[in-house]
C-alpha cells in the first residue's frame, strides 16, 4: 500500500528510484521473493537499465549460492560465470538479447 501510493505521487524518474529502494529494503530484510518481483517488475519497465538488471543478477546469484568469486570484478557482472545457476545464465542471456537487437 505504501509502495503504491509512493509510485502513484512520483514522477516517471523517480518511481524508478522508489522501486529500487523498496526492492533494496525487502532484500535487506530478507523478504528475497518480494525483491525478486519488484526487479522484475523494473526490467518490466525498464528493460535496458543496467543499474536494475545487475541488482536482480546479484540478488539471483546470492540466491543460488552461485555468487561472485573473490578474484570477480564488476567488468564480469553480465558475463556467465562456471558457478552460476541455470537461472542465472537465463538473466544473462535475456539481458544480452535486449542489446543485440
Amino acid at each position: 500500500a505504501c509502495y503504491q501510493r509512493a509510485l502513484d505521487s512520483s514522477s516517471i524518474n523517480e518511481s524508478k528510484s522508489i522501486l529500487l529502494e523498496y526492492a533494496n529494503c525487502e532484500e535487506y530484510h530478507g523478504n528475497k521473493k518480494e525483491a525478486k518481483k519488484l526487479y522484475e517488475l523494473g526490467i518490466s519497465r525498464y528493460p535496458k537499465d543496467d543499474n536494475i538488471w545487475s541488482l536482480y543478477i546479484q540478488l539471483e546469484r546470492k540466491r543460488t549460492n552461485s555468487y561472485i568469486t573473490n578474484d570477480f570484478n564488476y567488468s564480469q557482472l553480465f558475463d556467465i560465470q562456471s558457478n552460476d545457476s541455470d537461472e542465472v545464465k537465463g538473466l544473462i542471456v535475456k539481458r544480452k538479447s535486449l542489446y543485440n537487437n
